[in-house]
């Protein structure tokens, strides 16, 4: 089936200040930003977006539950998405998983939260991850709303979880949970890494992918023209990345089927073609 006549795509203009990055890797693995635990791996984004990243040079840690982490340098250009992509086999062991401390307070309160020599802002909630076990002084400061503080014993394997008591100035323990996650060491979506597309196309293709969908292979006849083929679990993870193409605006201006392709299996082979911008 042959492509209608689509749309030349027009610039998009980026931030000058900041930037994003793709950590590819798979589920379950949390992600350091220059140290800071950010987000965990997710099968929808085949990895971690990080968006709205200051420009310059940056350090991205991932670590699995087991306690293997790896390290690796990235420099963030305004405007563009840079990728970071991470082997199983650069993970180097480290002891097993401690545990942790989460620090939770009403959402209004700006409460910033202190354990040992660490420091976080209480957003959703904050983490303390990686601790050895033992006994703990938490400090709870809310600016003009006060402070809370309290002790907390941190056992192997898992993470308390403390609610923030203003009005008594203390911290309460709500209880604790697991700190391990399953891991499947997967690496789809290579085809798209080295991709000539923007980082908007890139971040439109990658949200599009849902239920173990992924991308099998990506070419640029010309330019604003993307054909990408997608492997499909099933037809509705087909149908999500369809849907999802076409009401994602912006960087995706048309999308057509080529040809659908449904296995013995129930699975989907997907080619579709993108009318997209160029800059």
């Amino acid at each position: 089936m042959l492509l209608p006549a689509i749309l030349l795509a027009f610039a998009l203009g980026g931030g000058a200040d900041t930037g994003d990055i793709w950590v590819r890797f798979a589920p379950g693995a949390a992600v350091y930003l220059d140290g800071v635990r950010v987000s965990e791996t997710n099968y929808n984004e085949n990895g971690s977006l990080l968006h709205d990243v200051r420009t310059g040079a940056h350090k991205i840690t991932v670590q699995v539950p087991n306690g293997g982490q790896a390290t690796m340098d990235v420099n963030v250009n305004g405007g563009e998405l840079s990728t970071v992509s991470i082997s199983p086999l650069a993970l180097h062991a480290r002891p097993a998983p401690k545990g942790g401390i989460e620090v939770r307070a009403a959402a209004d309160a700006k409460c910033v939260a202190n354990v040992n020599d660490k420091q976080q802002p209480i957003g959703d909630p904050a983490t303390f991850d990686d601790l050895a076990p033992g006994a703990y002084h938490v400090r709870v400061t809310c600016g003009s709303r006060g402070m809370a503080q309290g002790d907390v014993t941190v056992t192997e394997g898992r993470v308390a979880i403390l609610d923030t008591d203003l009005k008594a100035h203390r911290l309460n323990l709500l209880g604790d949970r697991s700190r391990v996650t399953r891991v499947a060491l997967a690496d789809p979506n290579k085809a798209i890494i080295n991709a000539p597309l923007t980082a908007e196309v890139k971040r439109a293709i990658i949200n599009g992918l849902s239920g173990g969908a992924s991308i099998a292979a990506i070419s640029v006849p010309k330019p604003g023209i993307v054909i990408a083929t997608v492997d499909c679990p099933n037809g509705q993870a087909a149908s999500t990345f369809f849907t999802r193409l076409s009401t994602s605006g912006g960087a995706v201006r048309g999308i057509e089927i080529v040809s659908s392709v449904a296995n013995d299996n129930g699975s989907v082979r997907l080619v579709v073609g993108l009318a997209v911008s160029t800059q």
